[in-house]
């Protein structure tokens, strides 16, 4: 499906590296406002393309989002017989459909 796409739009989020790295970082779950925060900039810009007449505009994010959304509970999309818990907020990541996130990157420079 995603070859079918011509365009995309990649944003870079800049975060201090002393915010999220370290095992203080992780305990703390430091990311989890950064990762709300592009999936706030990710759902807009999805919803207004599809607004301004791209009704297939798809936005994807980097990574799990169990750590935003729900970091302290058992991660109910995998449970069969369950969904999950934010359907009209998580996005799935871009690793999940195959991008080559680093090339991508690297071409974007």
């Amino acid at each position: 499906m995603l070859k079918e796409y011509q365009q995309g739009v990649f944003i870079r989020l800049i975060i201090p590296i002393d915010q999220i790295s370290g095992e203080r970082a992780v305990k703390e779950n430091r990311m989890a406002p950064c990762r709300k925060r592009l999936n706030e900039i990710v759902s807009t810009l999805e919803s207004q393309a599809f607004y301004d007449g791209y009704p297939l505009a798809m936005g994807f994010e980097a990574g799990p989002c169990k750590r935003a959304f729900c970091p302290d509970e058992d991660f109910s999309a995998l449970i069969r017989g369950k969904g999950c818990r934010h359907p009209l907020r998580g996005r799935p990541s871009m690793e999940s459909a195959g991008m080559n996130v680093y090339a991508m990157a690297a071409r974007a420079g």
